[in-house]
């Protein structure tokens, strides 16, 4: 898919949309580093709990960036890029937690 196409409407209407799904994926990276403060700081079995729930809510949140980036046709390099990233981040952040 190109990335040069139109934006939708809405977004033109509304043009602090365009950054929602970068926010999303930045937030995403961020909890990377709330995983590993939980993995070293945090040595209870209510972080496992914890580190599931953050789980749940990053595969959440890099569903609905993407899917609000491909809705609304604002998908940009900067945002494949970060959300690459951010998928490598948490995955090392697991690894950690493992």
């Amino acid at each position: 898919m190109s990335m040069a196409q139109e934006t939708h409407p809405f977004v033109r209407r509304n043009p602090r949309m365009k950054h929602v799904p970068n926010i999303i994926t930045s937030l995403r990276i961020a909890g990377s580093g709330a995983i590993v403060m939980m993995a070293f700081v945090i040595a209870t079995d209510e972080v496992h709990l914890m580190a599931l729930a953050f789980f749940i809510v990053w595969a959440l949140s890099d569903k609905l960036d993407g899917w609000l980036a491909r809705r609304y046709r604002i998908q940009s390099v900067l945002g494949a890029k970060l959300d690459s990233f951010a998928d490598k981040t948490f995955i090392v952040a697991y690894m950690f937690f493992l």
